[in-house]
């Protein structure tokens, strides 16, 4: 994924995403520009993976 440029959207919903898989994430967000929705319900996210999340999705401006 870290040369994917056109990616516009990404359901990980469902996924029992672990806080290194947000920190995965994360850095995809941040290293797009295209990257317009990421959906992420139904995941038991802690405090400290949303955080991580938070800050990368805070600084990308393509997120709708």
């Amino acid at each position: 994924m870290k040369n994917e440029t056109n990616l516009k959207s990404l359901d990980l919903t469902f996924n029992e995403i672990s806080e290194e898989g947000c920190i995965h994430i994360s850095n995809l967000i941040s290293a797009s520009r295209s990257i317009e929705e990421i959906k992420l319900g139904y995941n038991k996210l802690n405090e400290s993976a949303l955080v991580n999340l938070k800050d990368a999705i805070m600084d990308c401006a393509s997120l709708k």
